[in-house]
């Protein structure tokens, strides 16, 4: 199958009613049409689902998606036959059918009728499941969520805390003060996690109170705001639990509160584990706790940890993180940067970061004392300065990347090639000190709307998307997408055809759903004598 001859922007215009590929995606989709294996490394909310799924209704055959989530599976089917005239175009197999249901699946794909079919990875371990793969033509086979499958495990809103209990605590007093909110955690029965979820996708729950247990698989695009009301036991936790805010563009709001009290619970928790187990949950917290009280800009530090490059003049710019939005007073550390990584050189075994800082602070821990650190001639030359400073400059060299942190040694530090090359020639560093919560207290929030659309339309369009919903018994998100509904509140379409003309609306869409938004908005338009863009003629 050869790419050349396919107008890929035309077939994603018509299938999804999109007129641009975001990032990789085009790139992505001519491999997979080219018949080349394809690993696909995206991050959250970035369009990994089209780049099997325009392939698979385009190509001949029926692509089978292994998918190890079955609550994505049903989302991501219903989104597909949102965009489709053809209901039979996407299907999901798996252990929620009866026998009646599976039986008409098949059917289908046989008939030709299903160009994606979702599977779940256990479904591949029965034979009578191979026997019915084999009996049709596949054109390619797609792994989503790969990460998960080692382990088979608008308004809305997701906060995020430690223990069942602060859950139950925390959705109550949500309620009694008028916010629709439900609890989330593993402890509550199977049928009612299920339940509560799928209130929260058709909207019938503003707020999920959840313990981690919650979020994987749930492909919710519109969630605006993700709250963690307790530090997140990792940043590779909060990555992907923040992760889940804005996936269709638009703005989310990810917000951390932080008490130092919430470190000796995490502790607790640990308690009945074995000491490396111990070691390491302690590591990973160590490293929570250090970008929650960096001053430096949120984006460069986590991206960094996992090992990206980042400009943050985008985010300081944009005034997109709170450190970018409020920038604190840079200070020069150039001269105490090339102390702190003479201290790492010299000490001829790794050290944890508070042994380096005590050596530079000239303190005498039984650690240094031990390692007769003390008699080292840098001990004692950043006497003048504190611990905060020092904790700042030290961290400041790991995200510079002069030193890394040897996880396999509990976070012990090491110089870098780049960190030895600074020894020989340094260069002007200025940062931010990190934060001092105790002594601080003030919460900065970060990120400005400037959009112009119209808010008293959006709401009511918000209502009409819910009450369609219902009744297609389907979760509003797969009817019509925010940035789509945002799109409507710029320009008010009146007719079907100019409905159509909607980013993220096909003309399939239209037909379904447009006679249920164009009269509102002409009456809306016409109320309140508005000027739409289609209205102005420009005479040449």
């Amino acid at each position: 199958n050869t790419t050349s001859q396919i107008n890929l922007s035309e077939l994603l215009q018509k299938n999804f009613g999109f007129s641009t590929f975001k990032g990789e995606q085009e790139k992505i989709i001519e491999s997979i049409l080219s018949g080349r294996d394809t690993f696909v490394l995206m991050p959250t909310g970035g369009g990994k689902s089209l780049c099997y799924q325009l392939p698979g209704i385009i190509s001949e055959g029926t692509a089978v998606i292994v998918s190890p989530l079955i609550a994505l599976m049903k989302n991501q089917v219903d989104l597909v036959r949102n965009y489709n005239e053809n209901e039979n175009v996407a299907h999901f197999y798996n252990s929620t059918l009866n026998v009646g249901q599976k039986r008409a699946v098949e059917q289908d794909v046989k008939d030709g009728k299903t160009k994606l079919l979702y599977i779940a990875p256990e479904t591949l371990a029965k034979p009578d499941n191979i026997e019915f793969l084999k009996s049709f033509k596949i054109s390619f086979v797609a792994i989503d969520e790969a990460h998960c499958i080692s382990e088979w495990e608008g308004k809305t809103g997701i906060i995020y805390v430690l223990n069942r209990k602060s859950a139950e605590k925390i959705a109550e007093t949500l309620c009694l003060n008028g916010i629709k909110a439900a609890p989330y955690h593993a402890g509550l029965e199977a049928k009612l996690r299920a339940n509560t979820q799928d209130q929260f996708l058709n909207e019938d729950i503003h707020v999920i109170v959840a313990t981690v247990a919650f979020g994987m698989g749930i492909d919710k695009p519109d969630i605006r705001f993700v709250i963690h009301y307790n530090i997140a036991k990792s940043l590779e936790n909060y990555y992907q639990e923040t992760g889940r805010a804005g996936r269709d563009g638009l703005e989310g709001n990810c917000i951390a509160y932080f008490n130092y009290k919430d470190i000796t619970k995490v502790e607790k928790m640990l308690s009945d584990k074995t000491v490396t187990e111990r070691e390491r949950g302690m590591l990973l917290i160590d490293e929570t706790v250090a970008y929650i009280e960096s001053g430096e800009c949120r984006r460069k530090f986590l991206l960094n940890y996992f090992g990206e490059e980042y400009d943050s003049k985008t985010c300081t710019e944009g005034k997109m993180c709170d450190n970018c939005a409020k920038p604190k007073e840079k200070v020069n550390v150039t001269e105490d940067i090339s102390l702190s990584l003479n201290i790492i050189n010299s000490c001829i075994e790794a050290h944890y970061l508070p042994h380096i800082m005590n050596i530079a602070l000239g303190i005498k821990s039984d650690g240094v004392a031990s390692y007769k650190h003390d008699l080292m001639p840098f001990f004692g030359q950043g006497k003048d300065k504190n611990e905060r400073y020092w904790t700042s400059v030290l961290r400041t060299t790991v995200i510079h990347g002069l030193v890394y942190r040897e996880v396999e040694e509990y976070g012990t530090l090491k110089l870098t090639d780049k960190g030895r090359a600074y020894l020989i020639e340094p260069f002007k560093i200025e940062i931010s000190l990190n934060h001092d919560y105790e002594s601080e207290g003030d919460i900065v929030l970060a990120g400005n709307n400037n959009s112009s659309m119209d808010k008293e339309l959006y709401n009511i369009l918000l209502d009409i998307r819910k009450i369609e919903a219902k009744k297609a018994n389907k979760p509003p998100y797969v009817l019509i997408q925010a940035p789509s509904l945002e799109e409507m509140c710029l320009k008010y379409p009146i007719s079907e055809e100019e409905f159509s003309h909607i980013t993220g609306v096909t003309k399939a869409m239209a037909a379904k759903y447009a006679s249920a938004f164009c009269p509102v908005i002409k009456d809306y338009v016409e109320e309140n004598d508005i000027i739409r863009p289609d209205d102005v003629m420009v005479k040449t």
